[in-house]
């Protein structure tokens, strides 16, 4: 990750949702914690909108194992015009060329 960290780092409103539900259920400093992380990498949150939606929908009819979630991101990728979508899981790879996959 810290080959990025020098990088515009964009997510969509969905995927700061899906970060932000275990530290709800730990309590606010546990949010406070995870925003400050966010802020310290200089993350940005954006909206999702009708095109990312209608790029989601697409991917998904075309791949019915794919979760809507997934399909958000990948789609939030393509229509923000990301170098690079960073994830852990290996299957985006045969779904986008943006993706790169992080390894721990």
């Amino acid at each position: 990750m810290t080959r990025y960290q020098r990088d515009d780092l964009v997510i969509p409103a969905s995927v700061y949702a899906e970060i932000l539900v275990a530290p709800y259920r730990a309590g606010a400093k546990a949010v406070a914690e995870v925003d400050a992380f966010l802020a310290d990498l200089g993350v940005k949150v954006e909206p999702i909108n009708a095109a990312v939606a209608r790029g989601a929908a697409l991917l998904r009819s075309k791949r019915t194992a794919l979760r809507l979630p997934d399909a958000l991101v990948i789609a939030f990728a393509d229509e923000v015009g990301a170098e690079v979508l960073l994830s852990g899981d290996e299957s985006w790879a045969k779904i986008s060329a943006r993706v790169s996959v992080v390894r721990a």
